[in-house]
């Protein structure tokens, strides 16, 4: 299972640090699981128990963070 909040910081912490693959890779794969409303579920997968139904605001505040840095640093 993997935790959405916590993918979105690893993104932003590696766009912060300039690397830039595997920030990608995290952002690509949340923009994959986001749901239709926008949001984030806690955790996605098999055995996920951390808020699996309910939409976190963490995780997209992240999710909006480590896009502006994708931005900031490839303009």
């Amino acid at each position: 299972w993997v935790c959405s909040t916590g993918m979105a910081q690893l993104a932003l912490a590696w766009y912060k640090l300039g690397i830039k693959e595997p920030a990608n890779k995290a952002l690509n794969y949340l923009a994959a699981i986001q749901n239709p409303s926008g949001g984030f579920f806690g955790s996605y997968g098999q055995g996920a128990q951390y808020f699996p139904y309910q939409e976190i605001s963490w995780a997209t505040k992240f999710f909006l963070e480590a896009h502006h840095w994708k931005k900031k640093i490839n303009a």
